[in-house]
C-alpha cells in the first residue's frame, strides 16, 4: 500500500505514484478522522457520552466491504465497545474478512452481535430463520477455539414495510403487530435457553 505503479508503454513508461497514493492515503484518512470527528459531536449533542459504562456501537452488514483499519480507528476514537455483525453464518465463519473481523473484536475486548433479519421474518413461514441466527451463534459459541464469542443475536425485522401490514385494515394492522411481538416473545426465550441475548 502507498505505491502505485503505472504501465504506459516504452522504456519511460513504467512510473512510479509514490508520492499521488501517499496523498490520496492521507486524504482518506484525515476523512475519516473528519468523520469520526462529527460522529463524536453527534453523540454529545445528544446527551450521550462515552465512557466504560456506554454501549459505543457499530452495525456492519456487509463484512466483505468493512475496512480493518477504519475499524479499529472507531475503537480507538470513540471507544466502540460492541458491535452488531451480518456474517453469511451459513459457511461456519470461515471467509478471510469474518475471520480478520473477529480477530479485530477479540484482540479491542468487544462484544459480538450476530445481525440478520427481513421484513417478513415474523410471519410463520419465516420465522424458522430466526431460530437459524440464535442455533448458529449458539453452534459458534460451542465450537470456536477463539475467546471471543457472541453475546447474542441482533433482528432487523421491520414488518410495518410489508404489504400485509401496509395494506391492512387498522385491525388487521393490530394482528400484524401481535404476530410479530409473539414471535419476537417466542424466539427471545429461545435465546435465553441458549445463553444468549436477543436484540430487536
Amino acid at each position: 500500500a502507498g505505491v502505485s505503479i503505472s504501465m504506459l508503454g516504452g522504456q519511460d513508461g513504467i512510473l512510479t505514484k509514490a508520492s499521488e497514493a501517499k496523498k490520496i492515503t492521507q486524504k482518506k484518512n484525515q476523512e475519516e478522522m473528519e468523520w469520526l470527528a462529527k460522529y463524536e459531536e453527534m453523540l454529545n449533542t445528544n446527551g450521550a457520552s462515552i465512557g466504560e459504562d456506554k454501549i459505543v456501537s457499530l452495525f456492519i452488514w456487509s463484512v466483505s466491504r468493512a475496512r480493518m483499519p477504519y475499524l479499529q480507528n472507531a475503537i480507538d476514537y470513540l471507544g466502540l465497545n460492541t458491535a452488531y455483525v451480518n456474517f453469511t453464518y451459513d459457511d461456519g465463519f470461515t471467509e478471510y474478512k469474518e475471520k480478520a473481523l473477529i480477530q479485530v473484536c477479540e484482540r479491542n475486548d468487544i462484544d459480538m452481535y450476530l445481525l440478520d433479519g427481513a421484513k417478513n421474518w415474523y410471519q410463520e413461514a419465516n420465522k424458522a430463520n430466526i431460530t437459524n441466527l440464535i442455533d448458529a451463534a449458539y453452534t459458534y459459541n460451542q465450537d470456536s477455539s477463539n475467546t471471543k464469542k457472541f453475546m447474542g443475536v441482533s433482528v432487523d425485522i421491520e414488518f410495518y414495510l410489508t404489504d400485509e401490514y401496509k395494506n391492512a385494515t387498522s385491525d388487521g394492522k393490530k394482528e400484524v403487530f401481535a404476530q410479530f411481538v409473539s414471535v419476537m416473545k417466542e424466539n427471545y426465550q429461545y435465546a435465553k435457553s441458549k445463553g444468549l441475548n436477543y436484540v430487536i
